[in-house]
């Protein structure tokens, strides 16, 4: 399956032709180094079939990356199950459409989880991330497609699986607690019906709305003093 979809360049392949290069050529002016260049290219590029191009140092990135969770002893049944599913409805109060992807919905059902990289896999970098993307309303957004389109409410845990990008490639899995669910599930609520509005009065207006004040905090005023 990873072949259909993806095809790798060899770590030795030679650079792609360059745009003069490709305008000289067609102007019938072809050099050696046009010739050495798209030997390779031509027949490779015509092999594609819209495959995406992914490097040898990639696919080692991945290999060791997936080694990583296979090796994790709580994290490798929960990417067993139906991976990349669109989950697509309409939303009831506003009637706008709202889409969700989530990496994986398990095979155990009582447990939905989703692949992060990031940099650092430190516990702390971890919760820190899931605040700054919202992860929580992420979440959120996904059970509310699957309470739609299945008609049940999601039970069980939430659980975001962090791995490092890079050598020795750690995994952090972090489970969501239902009040931050339940908090991502009420500020994704009011982003919906934000859109909604905009959506209906054309108004789309920026994060801060009037001419806000500034004033120096209470302990800047006394060390001034």
């Amino acid at each position: 399956a990873f072949e259909e979809s993806f095809a790798v360049v060899p770590e030795d392949a030679p650079q792609r032709p360059t745009k003069p290069m490709l305008v000289a050529a067609s102007e019938g002016r072809i050099s050696d180094a046009y010739t050495k260049r798209q030997a390779f290219w031509g027949p490779f590029d015509a092999a594609l079939n819209g495959r995406t191009i992914v490097s040898e140092e990639q696919i080692d990135q991945i290999v060791q990356m997936s080694a990583a969770l296979g090796r994790h002893p709580l994290v490798g049944p929960l990417f067993q199950g139906d991976g990349e599913v669109s989950l697509i409805w309409r939303d009831e109060q506003t009637g706008v459409w709202l889409k969700a992807r989530p990496d994986m919905i398990p095979a155990m059902g009582d447990v939905r989880a989703d692949l992060k990289t990031i940099h650092d896999a430190a516990l702390r970098a971890c919760l820190r991330h899931i605040r700054e993307h919202g992860y929580h309303m992420q979440g959120a957004l996904t059970d509310l497609g699957l309470e739609a389109i299945t008609g049940e409410k999601p039970q069980g845990s939430w659980v975001l699986v962090f791995i490092q990008k890079t050598p020795p490639y750690h995994v952090t899995p972090i489970e969501i607690t239902e009040d931050a669910l339940h908090w991502g599930a009420v500020r994704l609520r009011r982003a919906v019906n934000t859109f909604a509005r905009c959506m209906e009065t054309g108004d789309w207006p920026g994060p801060v709305e009037g001419i806000p004040k500034f004033d120096l905090a209470e302990w800047e005023v006394e060390q001034l003093g």
